[in-house]
């Protein structure tokens, strides 16, 4: 009986749906507010759409920079389509390179045997070891002969001491302290003072400037690129690339002050320390070890160039340091101390003097004359035209290589 009413009860309700079901003459009209916000919404959602798009694009921009980052001029220039390798400029690193590496490898050797990709001597990732270096890279070792020898080999007689003593004529402050680190064989000292540390720069151009350089295209295509690191600034103005060359020492004189200006004794002497930029040479045609490498500077009349000229003497120190390494003192990797001291005596057969006239100097006597003093003459030719003499050609001679301490 319960199902017959169900039933019942479901047909009525059909039938009235069927009789009321909805209207399709009746048209729905949306609010205006309401509209107005949709149309809102929708404008704020295509915007937001387009701007998604752009930011993916710039995004995969962002992307694409990130894995080519550019830190040097060399990537700098790769990425606007000009490629080439840095070269380090000079023929002197001060961050450490070996010695031994550069200064005994034969011309004949091939670059290939020492630079190539995974070893340590600096041959850039995409070369193979099977390229010919030579077809873009001139080779450094073809115009030096390899030197004989170890740098720490002494081509002089060492000064010999107990442990803990200070040597007093040379100075040395204890047994082969340093002697890893130091140049005792002349030679090899010779050739560093032949080498140079070369940075280039870019500097805003001047009005005498040939080419001022405008573009990153312009610079990219320069001569000398190579040997660039710092990027070019490419901010619209003009500039130019230079470079300066330094050596890769610090050299210092010392003296001692005996006698004063007026060529008096002094009563207590005092020391001189200066710093000038002489090179070691060798005279290949020399038969005597004693006159075989020598100094020379030519500097204003000063403290140096007076204790030099009435002692006698002086004695030299080659300092290379570079404070980013651990190892103390080394010549066969790098290291914070290299160097030498050199012990040396006024060659005054060689020296002169000379007088200042605006940026002319003039011989007033010695070599530069023709003149060929002994040491007494030397000096006294000082003593008479003092007040005349304002510049000194000074020339030593070297007398012993001893090790830094």
């Amino acid at each position: 009986m319960m199902i017959k009413k169900a039933f019942v009860l479901s047909a009525v309700c059909a039938s009235v749906l069927a009789v009321t079901g909805c209207s399709e003459d009746k048209e729905y009209v949306q609010d205006p507010a309401l509209q107005q916000e949709v149309d809102l919404l929708t404008a704020e959602v295509e915007a937001l759409e387009k701007a998604n798009k752009t930011l993916a694009a710039d995004n995969a921009v962002l992307e694409e920079q990130t894995s080519t980052f550019v830190s040097n001029f060399s990537e700098q220039c790769a990425s606007i389509g000009i490629n080439f390798d840095y070269v380090q400029p000079g023929d002197g690193d001060f961050r450490g390179a070996s010695v031994a590496a550069f200064s005994t490898v034969s011309a004949e050797v091939a670059c290939s045997d020492c630079h190539y990709a995974d070893n340590d001597l600096g041959a850039p990732t995409n070369h193979g070891a099977g390229d010919n270096c030579e077809s873009c890279h001139s080779n450094p070792h073809v115009e030096q002969e390899p030197i004989e020898g170890n740098p720490t080999d002494p081509t002089f007689p060492q000064p010999e001491f107990g442990s803990g003593v200070v040597d007093a004529e040379t100075g040395a402050s204890g047994p082969d302290y340093y002697t890893n680190g130091s140049y005792l064989n002349a030679d090899y000292l010779v050739a560093q003072g032949d080498k140079s540390v070369t940075r280039y720069e870019w500097i805003e151009a001047g009005d005498d400037t040939e080419t001022p350089l405008t573009s990153l295209a312009q610079a990219c295509s320069t001569e000398d690129r190579q040997h660039v690191e710092e990027m070019f600034p490419n901010d619209g103005k003009a500039y130019e690339l230079t470079s300066k060359s330094n050596s890769l020492a610090a050299k210092t004189v010392s003296t001692v002050s005996l006698y004063d200006a007026d060529f008096q004794l002094i009563d207590a002497p005092q020391a001189n320390v200066a710093t000038f930029g002489y090179a070691i040479e060798k005279d290949a045609s020399a038969t005597e070890l004693g006159e075989m490498y020598s100094t020379s500077m030519t500097i204003n009349l000063n403290n140096t160039c007076h204790n030099a000229f009435m002692n006698g003497d002086a004695r030299l120190e080659w300092y290379e340091y570079d404070p980013t390494q651990s190892v103390k003192t080394d010549l066969t990797q790098p290291a914070r101390n290299r160097g030498a001291r050199i012990l040396v005596e006024t060659d005054y057969a060689k020296s002169s003097m000379m007088r200042a006239e605006g940026w002319t100097l003039t011989p007033v006597f010695g070599a530069q004359v023709g003149e060929t003093l002994s040491a007494e003459e030397f000096k006294a030719a000082y003593e008479s035209n003092a007040g005349t003499v304002t510049w000194c050609d000074l020339h030593f001679k070297v007398k012993s290589i001893i090790p830094l301490g």
